[in-house]
């Protein structure tokens, strides 16, 4: 059988290289994908601690304010929380 009009052995051998360069070409769209939706993840974690952190704080300097904690008790507990 001829392809493209080449011998038989030649066009297995072409028909080889374009196997491949299929295969290489797919998994490298799959690793791609693979690290954007790991970056996507991290992103979304962060976003949470970061919310988490904040409503924190909120929840802190209300009891400051209410008199509950003194002003080096709040800062105790913010320090803590930003470092964690």
């Amino acid at each position: 059988m001829l392809l493209f009009g080449m011998p038989g052995g030649t066009e297995w051998i072409i028909l080889t290289i374009i196997v491949l360069l299929i295969v290489f070409i797919v998994r490298g769209i799959g690793k791609r994908s693979q690290r954007q939706q790991q970056g996507q993840q991290q992103q979304t974690n962060l976003n949470i601690h970061n919310y988490s952190i904040t409503s924190e704080l909120e929840k802190l300097n209300e009891l400051k304010e209410k008199g509950v904690l003194t002003q080096e008790e709040f800062e105790v507990q913010k320090r803590k929380l930003l470092n964690s």
